[in-house]
C-alpha cells in the first residue's frame, strides 16, 4: 500500500511541489544503497538467515520539448520507486513503498508516498499510512485512508478495525472551479465468523465525520456532514455447494449538515457515535446473489441491488443511490473447453419513491463467445447493448437511446520465412441510437475500426509486427477517418542487451486531412545481477491541413531509467 508524504499549507492541505528535486532523490537514493548492501549481507549469511528482503526499485528521469504548441508536460521530470518487503522468520512480512517524483498533482493524491502493511503469521494484516481496505460492499471500501488499521482472520474467526483520515481540508479554487472541502475522519469495523466462500456471518459498522473547524470561508453549498452505516453480510452454501447463496443488508443515516440544531437529545449506544439533527436522514440498501455450479461444464448466477434514495455511505463516494437493478449471468464451456460462452442480461429502474419526474429504465446486455478449434487458430466474439428510456412524454426531456457495439477478433498461428507467423485481424462497431424525436438526428453516430496485425518472429531473436489501422466515425454533419502504419523491430544483441525501434503514420480526415509521424527507439542493456537500464528517444511530428488555422508541431522526449528486482 502506500502513504503519501506532502508539505502542505497549513489546514487548507496544498500539496507543494519538491523544492529540491534533485536533493531529495540523492537521498533516496542512498537510502536505497545502504539498505541493499545491509540486507544484502544478511541474505548472504545462508538461507537460514531469520531476516531476507526482496522488493524492487524503479528510477528514471526525463526530458521534453517542443515546437509549435505550448509545453504539455514538464522540461524535466525524475522518479524514484523504492517497494522492498522485508521477512522475518519466513512468518512476518512487512511490505513498503517509496515514491518520490518531481510532479504535482494538485488537488488530487499526491505522488511522494510511503506506506507499510505488515502480514504476520499468515492471518494477521497491519496497515500504517495510506491505504486501502475494503470491509463491505455497502459501507467501506472506495476512500483511501490516511491512518492504521488491523485485519484478523485466525481461523474461521473475522476481525477488523479501521481508523483515519479519508478526506483532507482543502481551499476552495474558484479559478478551477473547485468548492472546498472539509477534513474528514472515518473508522470502520468488522466481525464475524466463517469463510467468504462459505457459511459465514459478519456484522459491518462505519462511521464518518468531518471537521467543520478545518475549512474557514466554505460556500453555503459545502458543508461537514457526519455519517453512521451499519450492515450484516450472510453467505450459506447449499446442496454441497452447488448453490451458495449471498448477500447484505444495510442502514446507512447521514446529517447533510451538522451545524444545523440537533433533533430531540437522546441517550444510549447509538447516540455516542451519531447526533441526529434536522438535516439527518435514514434510509436502507440490500444485495442478493445466487451462484448455481452444478460442474464445471455450466454456470448461473442471479444477483440484485437495491439502494434507497436516501441511503448514503462515505465509505463509497460514488456509490449510486436511488437504483434498483438485477443481473442474470450464464455460463457454458462444451467440446473440452474448445467453445466458451458467457453472457449476462440486467435491467436497472430509478425513481423507487416517486421523487422523481419520470423513471428512468436501463437495459444491459452482453455475450463472449470464444472458439479455439486447434492451438493454431481461434475466435473471440462480443456484444454488449446498453439501452435507456425514461417515462416522461415530453419530447424534449423525453431519454430513449440504445447504445451497441460488435467485436470479432480471429487469430492464426503458421511457420514461414523461417520462423514462426502470427496474424490478429480484429473489428469492432459501436453504434449509438437516439430515439429523441428532438435530439435524435444530431446524436446518433456510427463507428467502424478494424486492426491487422502479422508478427513475425525467427530463432535470432529478431521479430518484426507490421500493424494496419482503418476508422470510421460518422455523426451529425460530418465524417472522420483515420488510417495508420506502424512497423516495429526489435533484437537482442546478445543476452544484456535488446534494441526496439517503431515507426508509424497516421492520416485523419475530417474537414481537411492531417498527419502524424511518431518515432520511437529504445536500447535495454541489463547486466547480469545488477538490474536493467533502458534509453529511449522518441518523437511526434503532428501537421495539420494546410487550410487549417491551426499550427503544426514537433514533440521530443527522451528519457533514461533503471529497474532493479532482488
Amino acid at each position: 500500500m502506500n502513504m503519501p508524504v506532502t508539505v502542505v499549507n497549513g489546514r487548507t492541505g496544498r500539496p507543494y511541489g519538491i523544492r529540491h528535486p534533485v536533493r531529495t532523490a540523492w537521498s533516496v537514493v542512498q537510502i536505497v544503497a545502504a539498505s541493499l548492501i545491509f540486507f544484502g549481507s544478511v541474505r548472504a549469511q545462508g538461507s537460514s538467515s531469520p531476516i531476507s528482503l526482496s522488493g524492487t526499485f524503479d528510477a528514471g528521469t526525463e526530458m521534453y520539448s517542443s515546437e509549435g504548441i505550448d509545453p504539455r508536460r514538464p522540461h524535466n521530470a525524475f522518479r524514484a520507486v523504492f517497494s522492498p518487503t522485508i521477512s522475518i522468520f519466513d512468518q512476518i512480512r512487512l511490505p513498503f513503498e517509496f515514491y518520490v517524483t518531481s510532479e504535482d498533482r494538485g488537488f488530487q493524491q499526491p505522488f511522494n508516498q510511503f506506506g507499510v502493511n505488515p502480514e504476520l503469521w499468515g492471518w494477521l494484516t497491519l496497515h500504517a499510512g495510506y491505504y486501502t481496505a475494503n470491509t463491505s460492499e455497502l459501507t467501506y471500501g472506495d476512500a483511501r485512508m490516511l491512518g492504521a488499521g488491523v485485519e484478523a482472520r485466525p481461523g474461521n474467526f473475522r476481525m477488523a478495525f479501521l481508523y483515519g483520515r479519508i478526506q483532507q481540508a482543502l481551499a476552495p479554487d474558484t479559478a478551477n472551479g473547485f468548492r472546498g472541502a472539509f477534513e474528514r475522519r472515518a473508522w470502520a469495523a468488522k466481525i464475524g465468523y466463517g469463510a467468504e466462500t462459505g457459511l459465514h456471518l459478519y456484522v459491518n459498522l462505519m462511521r464518518a465525520y468531518d471537521d467543520s473547524t478545518s475549512l474557514s470561508g466554505a460556500p453555503p453549498d459545502v458543508a461537514p456532514k457526519e455519517n453512521l452505516v451499519a450492515s450484516v453480510q450472510y453467505g450459506i452454501p447449499l446442496l454441497t455447494h452447488a448453490l451458495f447463496l449471498s448477500g447484505e443488508f444495510a442502514l446507512a443515516t447521514i446529517s447533510n449538515d451538522t451545524r444545523i440544531a440537533p433533533l430531540d437529545s437522546s441517550t444510549g449506544f447509538l447516540s455516542s457515535m451519531f447526533t441526529p439533527r434536522y438535516s439527518s436522514q435514514v434510509d436502507g440498501a440490500a444485495t442478493i446473489s445466487l451462484a448455481i455450479t452444478p460442474s464445471e461444464t455450466w454456470s448461473l448466477q442471479f444477483s440484485g441491488r437495491w439502494v434507497g434514495p436516501g441511503y448514503v455511505t462515505l465509505g463509497y463516494p460514488l456509490l449510486q443511490n436511488d437504483d434498483l437493478d438485477g443481473l442474470v449471468s450464464p455460463s457454458v464451456r462444451l467440446f473440452d473447453h474448445k467453445l466458451s460462452i458467457r453472457g449476462s442480461l440486467g435491467l436497472r429502474y430509478n425513481n423507487l419513491r416517486n421523487t422523481k419526474l419520470s423513471t428512468t429504465r436501463r437495459t444491459i446486455g452482453t455475450m463472449n463467445i470464444s472458439v479455439l478449434p486447434a492451438p493454431e487458430w481461434g475466435v473471440d466474439f462480443m456484444y454488449a447493448n446498453y439501452g435507456m428510456q425514461s417515462g416522461t412524454v415530453n419530447d424534449t426531456l423525453r431519454l430513449a437511446n440504445i447504445s451497441q457495439s460488435v467485436t470479432i477478433s480471429p487469430r492464426y498461428t503458421f511457420p514461414a520465412f523461417g520462423g514462426l507467423s502470427t496474424t490478429l485481424l480484429t473489428y469492432s462497431m459501436q453504434q449509438f441510437t437516439d430515439f429523441n424525436t428532438i435530439t435524435g438526428s444530431l446524436s446518433d453516430n456510427t463507428t467502424h475500426a478494424g486492426v491487422v496485425s502479422w508478427i513475425m518472429s525467427w530463432p535470432s531473436t529478431f521479430a518484426l509486427t507490421t500493424t494496419l489501422m482503418y476508422t470510421s466515425s460518422v455523426a451529425y454533419a460530418y465524417e472522420t477517418i483515420v488510417k495508420g502504419i506502424t512497423e516495429t523491430a526489435a533484437y537482442s544483441l546478445s543476452g544484456a542487451v535488446s534494441t526496439h525501434l517503431s515507426v508509424g503514420y497516421t492520416e485523419i480526415r475530417t474537414v481537411g486531412d492531417d498527419g502524424q509521424i511518431v518515432g520511437r527507439a529504445s536500447v535495454t542493456y541489463s547486466p547480469k545481477g545488477w538490474g536493467s537500464f533502458t534509453l529511449t528517444i522518441s518523437s511526434n511530428a503532428y501537421n495539420y491541413d494546410p487550410r487549417s488555422s491551426a499550427a503544426s508541431f514537433r514533440e521530443h522526449v527522451g528519457s533514461l531509467s533503471y529497474s532493479y528486482g532482488f
